[in-house]
């Protein structure tokens, strides 16, 4: 699937979640998706962030811990990545699509209860995962369609009644 089917789907998905979740948390954070190597696909962000420098910073920071943590020989299948304190701080989970990896971001001031918004964050990248699987089943019916629309107007049409359709313009 092109980028811009899973750009449309994470965007999609996550205001569908974040208006579901409004009156559960306080949404005083911000939540982005990027690449592995830091390009931005889906952002909320406040406006005194860059995307495009947090992109960058969180997909260095995400390589350094998985560079970190091949040291250690317990291999575990699911890692999150968290750096804070009680009330602030970042929180990174990646998202398996496509045989990539997205890296689902949020930055987050003056929580009262960071352990309810890292659940919501969990929860949300579940939620992203299992959804994906029925939106790809999805589109091969959008697939099917654009085909037909590709196909020819008129099949099994003779040049004898073609040139009949025409007729009138040499007359």
């Amino acid at each position: 699937m092109s980028s811009e089917k899973i750009v449309e789907y994470l965007s999609c998905e996550i205001s569908n979640y974040l208006e579901d979740i409004e009156n559960n948390i306080s949404l005083d954070h911000d939540i982005f998706v990027c690449r592995k190597d830091g390009v931005c696909l889906f952002k909320e962000l406040s406006e005194n962030v860059n995307a495009q420098t947090v992109g960058a910073l969180v997909a260095g920071m995400w390589q350094a811990a998985e560079s970190v943590n091949s040291i250690n020989t317990i291999s575990v299948n699911e890692y999150m990545l968290q750096f804070s304190t009680s009330q602030q701080g970042v929180m990174v989970y990646p998202l398996y699509l496509e045989d990539e990896i997205f890296l689902l971001t949020t930055l987050f001031g003056e929580e009262l209860n960071p352990g309810k918004l890292k659940n919501s964050c969990r929860k949300l990248r579940d939620q992203l995962v299992n959804n994906y699987t029925d939106y790809q089943q999805m589109r091969p019916k959008e697939i099917s369609n654009e085909k037909k629309k590709q196909e020819f107007l008129f099949s099994n049409i003779s040049d004898k009644e073609i040139d009949q359709l025409f007729s009138f313009a040499g007359s």
